[in-house]
């Protein structure tokens, strides 16, 4: 029996790495992070704000190796953690963190069940803004604050041709392909956890026994 696939979208900023890592360990699962495979942020900003403004089609979004990896490890197979370079297998679930869940026609058919994390956009801009702050107060490196502060511009400028056009059209594609949409807003990552795998059980309860 193929190992199911479950896929946890969100915003940028929404708790989808979080609340996957927390999902996984939670149920015993493999986790798979689209992020580890991401071609698309290699682009520059103009880049992809000219391909978001023409409509910004998934499908031209390259996720082959992605695909190939999931397909490997949903038949027993091993791949290698492109993070840490550890042999990864799957056991009878697999956790994918993707922005696109079933939306990106190359994993559409593969995913079994597909979550949706609903950040309101200023809480998830909020929370992605901390975490960059939390992080040069830990280790400012070179050019200390100034270079911090010169990149932090960058990134809300990016914020409104970049992010914010392309957390439109995931709501117009992603949500509403979501079997669970999960009002996040002030919810700790452990009730929304506990929310999924509720749903989950049910599911599978409801499932017709081969």
């Amino acid at each position: 029996m193929s190992a199911r696939i479950i896929a946890i979208s969100a915003p940028p900023g929404g708790g989808k790495s979080t609340i996957a890592a927390a999902l996984a360990d939670r149920l015993g699962a493999t986790l798979v992070e689209y992020d580890a495979y991401d071609t698309l942020t290699e682009r520059s900003p103009e880049d992809i704000a000219t391909w978001l403004s023409a409509g910004g089609e998934y499908r031209e979004v390259d996720v082959t190796e992605l695909v190939a990896d999931l397909e490997t490890l949903r038949n027993g197979g091993v791949i290698r953690d492109r993070r840490t370079g550890e042999e990864v297998s799957a056991g009878a679930l697999i956790i994918l963190e993707t922005p696109f869940g079933r939306a990106h026609p190359a994993m559409a058919t593969m995913i079994e069940t597909a979550l949706f994390l609903d950040t309101p956009p200023d809480v998830a801009l909020a929370r992605k803004v901390r975490e960059f702050v939390a992080g040069n107060l830990a280790d400012p490196g070179p050019g200390g604050h100034n270079r911090f502060l010169g990149w932090l511009d960058r990134y809300l400028r990016n914020y409104e041709a970049v992010t914010r056009p392309a957390i439109a059209i995931q709501r117009q594609r992603v949500l509403p392909l979501a079997d669970l949409v999960i009002t996040v807003a002030d919810a700790e990552p452990e009730a929304i956890v506990e929310q999924a795998v509720a749903f989950l059980v049910r599911r599978a309860a409801k499932k017709p026994k081969p």
